[in-house]
């Protein structure tokens, strides 16, 4: 009853996620993760989760959660492909192979890492050093 109602609220938080993986390196390579700690904290929550939800499902719980749904509201106009392949594909007419946005999502979440690691360990001892 609620199926179609569920799987859109899935599909928001879902994107939420997915925008925040992408636009995270950003916020952290240009430092605005010191300002706002709580997109650090969200960013690495996110990541955890996306990562372990690929080492136990091979797939994202929230795509598996959402075409489960759809499938019981309707299962002929669901997706077997993920999610980011589904409505890149549907909305930009993109077709990205699930193997690229999966590197690529690690690849972005490296370089959050690195880029965290220089703001917030390597950045204040340079400049602690160089204070002396």
């Amino acid at each position: 009853m609620y199926g179609k109602f569920l799987a859109d609220i899935i599909v928001i938080a879902h994107g939420s996620m997915v925008v925040v993986l992408l636009l995270g390196p950003l916020v952290f390579i240009f430092g605005l993760a010191r300002k706002f700690r709580w997109f650090r904290i969200g960013y690495y929550v996110v990541a955890v989760l996306m990562v372990l939800s690929y080492f136990f499902t091979s797939s994202c719980f929230l795509t598996n959660w959402e075409i489960w749904l759809r499938n019981r509201y309707d299962s002929v106009n669901t997706y077997a492909s993920g999610f980011v392949y589904h409505y890149a594909n549907k909305f930009f007419g993109v077709e990205l192979s699930p193997d690229f946005i999966f590197y690529a999502f690690i690849v972005a979440s490296v370089v959050a890492v690195i880029s965290d690691l220089f703001w917030f360990i390597i950045r204040p001892r340079l400049a602690e050093t160089e204070s002396r």
